[in-house]
């Protein structure tokens, strides 16, 4: 397992962006999980006008759209086995490249139940 992420506060096994990434060094990959940063997506960040009609205003709004496609870009370019996005459900579902992908909604308050 190798762990990848931008914020080296998280102590991940590789810090960088996915923009910088050979998907050629990363072969035979069973499984992926993708958690892109929420802070322009989530409820909260509303208030702050990241989107407007659906069109990234922002300049972190844009850096987070652009941080998306590059590790969707990745993950298509690896293509593992299976792979997960996780995100809170708010805007990120909303976006224009995302829309062709799978999607289920989990409630972790309600793991264990049916």
């Amino acid at each position: 397992m190798t762990t990848i992420d931008h914020d080296e506060t998280t102590n991940p096994d590789l810090c960088c962006k996915w923009e910088d990434l050979d998907p050629g060094d990363y072969q035979n990959i069973d499984f992926v999980w993708f958690s892109p940063d929420c802070t322009c997506y989530s409820v909260m960040s509303f208030p702050q006008g990241h989107f407007k009609e659906g069109v990234a205003v922002t300049d972190a709004a844009k850096a987070s759209d652009a941080a998306v496609i590059a590790g969707l870009d990745f993950i298509k370019a690896i293509d593992p086995k299976f792979w997960v996005m996780e995100n809170p459900r708010a805007l990120l579902r909303k976006r224009p490249f995302v829309q062709d992908l799978d999607r289920v909604t989990v409630a972790y308050c309600r793991y264990g139940h049916d």
